[in-house]
Protein backbone atom coordinates (compact mmCIF):
# COMPACT_ATOMS: atom_id res chain seq x y z
CA UNK A 1 0.00 0.00 0.00
CA UNK A 2 1.49 3.21 1.28
CA UNK A 3 5.12 1.98 1.17
CA UNK A 4 4.75 1.35 -2.56
CA UNK A 5 3.47 4.91 -2.99
CA UNK A 6 6.42 6.25 -0.99
CA UNK A 7 8.77 4.33 -3.29
CA UNK A 8 6.96 5.75 -6.33
CA UNK A 9 7.78 9.30 -5.18
CA UNK A 10 11.35 8.77 -6.40
CA UNK A 11 10.38 7.30 -9.79
CA UNK A 12 11.59 9.03 -12.96
CA UNK A 13 8.10 9.23 -14.44
CA UNK A 14 6.28 12.46 -13.53
CA UNK A 15 2.84 10.84 -13.74
CA UNK A 16 3.92 8.08 -11.36
CA UNK A 17 5.15 10.64 -8.81
CA UNK A 18 1.94 12.66 -9.19
CA UNK A 19 -0.27 9.59 -8.69
CA UNK A 20 1.81 8.54 -5.68
CA UNK A 21 1.43 11.86 -3.85
CA UNK A 22 -2.29 11.92 -4.71
CA UNK A 23 -2.74 8.40 -3.28
CA UNK A 24 -0.73 9.22 -0.14
CA UNK A 25 -2.87 12.31 0.41
CA UNK A 26 -6.07 10.34 -0.16
CA UNK A 27 -5.02 7.58 2.25
CA UNK A 28 -3.65 9.78 5.02
CA UNK A 29 -5.34 13.18 4.86
CA UNK A 30 -8.59 12.85 2.93
CA UNK A 31 -9.62 9.47 4.31
CA UNK A 32 -13.22 9.13 5.54
CA UNK A 33 -13.49 8.63 8.44
CA UNK A 34 -10.25 10.52 9.14
CA UNK A 35 -7.22 8.74 10.54
CA UNK A 36 -6.53 9.14 14.24
CA UNK A 37 -4.04 12.02 14.63
CA UNK A 38 -1.58 9.75 16.46
CA UNK A 39 -1.66 7.24 13.61
CA UNK A 40 -1.22 10.05 11.10
CA UNK A 41 1.73 11.36 13.15
CA UNK A 42 3.43 7.95 12.92
CA UNK A 43 2.77 7.69 9.19
CA UNK A 44 4.11 11.18 8.61
CA UNK A 45 7.34 10.27 10.38
CA UNK A 46 8.08 7.72 7.68
CA UNK A 47 7.00 9.78 4.67
CA UNK A 48 7.86 13.42 5.46
CA UNK A 49 11.35 13.29 3.93
CA UNK A 50 10.30 11.70 0.60
CA UNK A 51 7.37 14.13 0.36
CA UNK A 52 9.61 17.13 1.07
CA UNK A 53 11.95 16.02 -1.73
CA UNK A 54 9.02 16.56 -4.10
CA UNK A 55 9.03 20.28 -3.11
CA UNK A 56 11.95 20.45 -5.61
CA UNK A 57 10.36 18.26 -8.28
CA UNK A 58 10.69 19.41 -11.92
CA UNK A 59 6.90 19.04 -12.21
CA UNK A 60 4.97 22.03 -10.91
CA UNK A 61 1.92 19.84 -10.22
CA UNK A 62 3.97 17.41 -8.11
CA UNK A 63 5.44 20.33 -6.15
CA UNK A 64 1.95 21.73 -5.60
CA UNK A 65 0.53 18.41 -4.39
CA UNK A 66 3.42 17.81 -1.99
CA UNK A 67 3.22 21.32 -0.49
CA UNK A 68 -0.56 21.00 -0.16
CA UNK A 69 -0.14 17.60 1.52
CA UNK A 70 2.17 19.03 4.20
CA UNK A 71 -0.12 22.05 4.63
CA UNK A 72 -3.14 19.76 5.09
CA UNK A 73 -1.21 17.50 7.46
CA UNK A 74 -0.25 20.49 9.61
CA UNK A 75 -3.81 20.77 10.87
CA UNK A 76 -4.31 17.02 11.37
CA UNK A 77 -1.32 15.71 13.36
CA UNK A 78 -0.70 15.95 17.09
CA UNK A 79 2.77 17.49 16.97
CA UNK A 80 3.79 19.12 13.71
CA UNK A 81 6.84 20.62 15.43
CA UNK A 82 8.52 17.20 15.21
CA UNK A 83 8.82 17.82 11.47
CA UNK A 84 10.09 21.41 11.56
CA UNK A 85 13.78 20.38 11.25
CA UNK A 86 12.88 18.97 7.82
CA UNK A 87 10.19 21.38 6.63
CA UNK A 88 11.84 24.72 7.44
CA UNK A 89 15.16 24.05 5.63
CA UNK A 90 13.17 22.84 2.61
CA UNK A 91 11.17 26.08 2.58
CA UNK A 92 14.36 28.12 2.97
CA UNK A 93 15.82 26.25 0.01
CA UNK A 94 12.77 27.17 -2.12
CA UNK A 95 12.23 30.77 -0.94
CA UNK A 96 15.18 32.01 1.11
CA UNK A 97 18.10 31.86 -1.32
CA UNK A 98 19.80 34.80 -3.02
CA UNK A 99 17.60 34.02 -6.02
CA UNK A 100 14.23 32.50 -5.16
CA UNK A 101 14.28 28.95 -6.48
CA UNK A 102 10.52 28.40 -6.67
CA UNK A 103 9.53 29.78 -10.07
CA UNK A 104 5.76 29.41 -9.75
CA UNK A 105 4.01 32.36 -8.10
CA UNK A 106 1.14 30.24 -6.80
CA UNK A 107 3.56 27.78 -5.20
CA UNK A 108 5.51 30.58 -3.52
CA UNK A 109 2.17 31.68 -2.10
CA UNK A 110 1.36 28.12 -0.99
CA UNK A 111 4.77 27.80 0.70
CA UNK A 112 4.12 31.02 2.62
CA UNK A 113 0.69 29.71 3.62
CA UNK A 114 2.40 26.55 4.88
CA UNK A 115 4.82 28.63 6.97
CA UNK A 116 1.93 30.66 8.41
CA UNK A 117 0.09 27.44 9.31
CA UNK A 118 3.23 26.10 10.99
CA UNK A 119 3.61 29.29 13.04
CA UNK A 120 -0.03 28.94 14.12
CA UNK A 121 0.18 25.26 15.14
CA UNK A 122 3.76 25.15 16.46
CA UNK A 123 3.81 28.59 18.13
CA UNK A 124 6.82 28.92 20.46
CA UNK A 125 8.54 25.91 18.90
CA UNK A 126 9.02 28.06 15.79
CA UNK A 127 11.25 30.46 17.76
CA UNK A 128 14.42 28.57 16.88
CA UNK A 129 13.61 29.10 13.19
CA UNK A 130 13.10 32.85 13.42
CA UNK A 131 16.27 33.58 11.42
CA UNK A 132 15.07 31.28 8.64
CA UNK A 133 11.64 32.93 8.63
CA UNK A 134 13.21 36.40 8.48
CA UNK A 135 15.42 35.26 5.58
CA UNK A 136 12.34 34.05 3.69
CA UNK A 137 10.43 37.27 4.41
CA UNK A 138 13.40 39.36 3.25
CA UNK A 139 13.54 37.45 -0.03
CA UNK A 140 9.79 37.44 -0.65
CA UNK A 141 9.38 41.14 0.15
CA UNK A 142 10.34 41.95 -3.43
CA UNK A 143 8.14 39.21 -4.89
CA UNK A 144 6.33 40.58 -7.95
CA UNK A 145 3.28 38.39 -7.25
CA UNK A 146 0.94 40.67 -5.28
CA UNK A 147 -0.73 37.78 -3.39
CA UNK A 148 2.69 36.77 -1.99
CA UNK A 149 3.24 40.35 -0.81
CA UNK A 150 -0.20 40.42 0.79
CA UNK A 151 0.20 37.10 2.65
CA UNK A 152 3.71 37.98 3.77
CA UNK A 153 2.37 41.04 5.58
Amino acid sequence: GIQRDINCLSEDNKSTRKRAIEKISKELIKKKPPLNSGVLQECLESIIKPVLKIFSDPSEKCRELSIQFVLDASSCVQDMSAFLPYIIPTCVQRLGQQEIIETCEELRLLLLELLIALVEVCREKMAMYIDDLVKILQKTIADPFHHVKKVRC
